[in-house]
């Protein structure tokens, strides 16, 4: 067993890592758990992550919260299976929670469901936690029932995505019945709780915020306060490039703004997915060299990034859970416009500490991001008022929220 940590619970956290700490992709969930369980480890929480977005390894990694788990490699003789977890009853537990179908009904190949299940597994054994924090309700959560390991478990909605109408049936009824397995669920937005007790009346959850490491972004905003390029304004968009995240509304506004700021660059930081930039502006006439596609950056790039640019654009279509990015962009100081879906309104205090647009309208983005980069004082007012707000969203204090609600859910479930 790895060493037990005196007076505090042990926490499994159960989501995906970004790139650089040993994930296969990067994104808004998987940098906040990577941030929550350093932050947990600072306060003197014994922590661990299984990431079901690695690649299979043998032995954990070690990181900077402690180890890090990933899935069983299949090629290795499968010893130390609990009797439950032979691959027959996998195989049996899979179909029951999917419900129907093929056994990649969870959304994923056999063998990766096997190889995750197997190795959260694994990660149980040998961390040895007291409670587990799964991060969305979709297959990890599935994973963790099929282990069935009954220690308690606390659930964060970061966005509705698993039980959206376009989600297939039976994988929105297993997200449902996740939720309700739960012994808390945390929504990180207002939007993210109404949305849950629409679909889920019955189900008792609290609000608590996404973490983020705000002092990244202010150390970064203070160490280069000059734009990467001093030709003209830069505009900047983060996360993934594709249709419903807004980005070909983007290249459409971008064409606007480039007949007005001639020198003006768009930098384009995320993976594709789906949508091709560079088709998009060849379509419209967009110079080569007035854009620029990253793809995945790690949070050091993109605090960087965020300290030089003019604007984040966020042109999502989606109902945005949290966008951490805008979060990091108000710790930066850098005004951002945003489409108005979702948690973003709330977030920008309506207006007050960002612009807001209509989703799916590249004008009414162009003319926004037009009116703020001719208008330096009220950007700095906007950037203003957003650092304020930014405070609330740190990730030491999330981190000591969220340890209040490991500890009333494991005394809870000792009552039991």
């Amino acid at each position: 067993m790895i060493g037990r940590e005196a007076g505090w619970p042990r926490v499994l956290l159960l989501g995906p890592v970004p790139e650089h700490e040993g994930g296969t992709s990067t994104g808004g969930v998987a940098t906040h758990v990577a941030e929550l369980a350093q932050a947990l480890a600072r306060a003197g929480v014994g922590v661990a992550v299984y990431a079901d977005n690695s690649v299979p390894f043998e032995q954990p990694l070690t990181r900077s919260w402690g180890p890090l788990f990933g899935r069983m490699p299949l090629s290795r003789t499968l010893v130390g299976i609990r009797p439950l977890l032979s691959i027959r009853s996998i195989r049996l537990s899979l179909r029951t929670a999917a419900q129907q179908g093929p056994l990649e009904a969870l959304g994923k190949r056999y063998a990766v469901t096997l190889s995750n299940v197997l190795g959260l597994d694994r990660a149980i054994r040998l961390f040895d936690p007291d409670i587990i924090h799964c991060h969305q309700p979709d297959f990890r959560a599935a994973y963790l029932r099929v282990t069935g390991d009954s220690r308690p478990c606390v659930l964060t909605m970061h966005s509705l995505s698993a039980l959206a109408d376009r989600t297939p049936p039976h994988l929105r009824d297993l997200a449902l019945r996740s939720v309700h397995a739960a012994d808390k669920v945390v929504c990180v937005s207002e939007d993210v709780r109404q949305g849950l007790e629409a679909v889920a009346p019955s189900v008792q959850s609290l609000i608590i915020v996404n973490g983020v490491d705000l002092e990244r972004f202010r150390s970064a905003a203070r160490d280069l306060d000059v734009p990467l390029s001093n030709v003209g304004p830069l505009l900047l968009f983060v996360g993934r490039v594709a249709v419903e995240k807004g980005a070909d509304d983007l290249m459409r506004a971008f064409a606007t703004v480039l007949s007005i700021h001639p020198r003006a660059r768009l930098v384009l930081a995320g993976p594709l997915d789906g949508y091709d930039p560079a088709e998009g502006a060849l379509a419209m006439g967009l110079p080569r060299e007035s854009w620029e596609h990253t793809g995945p950056v790690d949070p050091a790039e993109v605090a960087r990034l965020l300290s030089a640019t003019d604007v984040l654009v966020m042109p999502s279509r989606l109902r945005e859970g949290q966008p951490r990015v805008i979060i990091e962009a108000m710790a930066a100081g850098t005004p951002v416009v945003a489409t108005s879906v979702g948690s973003i309104p709330k977030l920008l205090a309506g207006g007050e500490a960002g612009v807001l647009v209509p989703p799916g309208d590249p004008d009414a983005l162009a003319q926004s991001l037009l009116r703020l980069l001719g208008d330096r004082a009220a950007s700095r007012r906007i950037a203003q008022a957003a650092e304020s707000l930014a405070s609330s969203y740190d990730v030491n204090g999330v981190a000591s929220e969220l340890l209040a609600v490991y500890k009333q859910a494991i005394d809870e479930a000792a009552s039991r």
